[in-house]
């Protein structure tokens, strides 16, 4: 019997030890992420806003439109990773509230509360992507339309 419970103790140790480990790798993913978008749309936005007169002249282009719709949606993935940001720390928040009626209150109407901040969180994220995968899309081809007539 003895053997059996400390198979099964161990088994939970190990267990921890992998979640606590993918837990660790779900977040820094999930900030590189963050990161690149917002770099990554910050840098392009920039560079097409400065540098798009130089491979396209003002008034000689056809279809300005994309090159608008990218900008607003470069934009838009930046705002998006920013508002991030909070939705993230109030889903920390909650969730903290929800682990502290759970394991200190005894409350076990906490134990698998649904986190609407960090649903939202995970869906600002996937938009702010979406966005920015269409925002480089419109600008390519933007550039490809005005490039090669």
């Amino acid at each position: 019997m003895a053997n059996k419970h400390d198979a099964a103790k161990e088994k939970l140790i190990a267990y921890r030890r992998t979640r606590d480990d993918l837990l660790a790798r779900q977040m820094k993913n999930s900030e590189s992420y963050d990161r690149a978008i917002l770099s990554l749309s910050s840098g392009a936005l920039a560079l097409s806003l400065s540098f798009i007169k130089d491979i396209v002249p003002i008034g000689h282009g056809h279809a300005y439109a994309l090159l608008v719709v990218s900008w607003v949606l470069f934009g838009a993935s930046i705002l998006l990773i920013l508002g991030s940001y909070p939705t993230s720390q109030w889903g920390v928040n909650l969730q903290l509230e929800f682990a502290e009626k759970y394991y200190l209150d005894n409350d076990e109407s906490y134990r698998n509360r649904d986190n609407c901040w960090g649903h939202a969180t995970l869906i600002l994220g996937l938009l702010a992507g979406a966005s920015f995968v269409a925002a480089f899309i419109c600008t390519i081809i933007f550039v490809t339309i005005n490039l090669f007539p």
